[in-house]
């Protein structure tokens, strides 16, 4: 699955992969499983997280959307589902 290995073990949107969770079809949607905007997976969205983001997108390990690389496109859904998150 594409995304897989460089979301530790998250899965893409709208995937369900061999991690067994299914992420929802749109960065701004409901999800199932952990948000993408919890990136250490510690079940909190803080202000961590988007460093921690930062820093992976920087280094090109970053891949939300799946498509096998880290692009602007990954930082826009990454930083939707953040704020999503902080401001509910």
């Amino acid at each position: 699955m594409a995304g897989f290995n460089t979301w530790r073990g998250r899965c893409a949107l709208g995937v369900v992969g061999a991690c067994g969770l299914s992420c929802g079809g749109s960065a701004l949607g409901a999800q199932a499983g952990p948000s993408i905007a919890d990136w250490n997976r510690d079940g909190e969205v803080t202000v961590v997280d988007f460093v921690l983001f930062n820093n992976d997108f920087q280094a090109g390990d970053a891949d939300v959307n799946g498509d096998g690389e880290t692009t602007v496109a990954d930082f826009v859904v990454f930083i939707n589902e953040f704020k999503r998150a902080v401001l509910s």
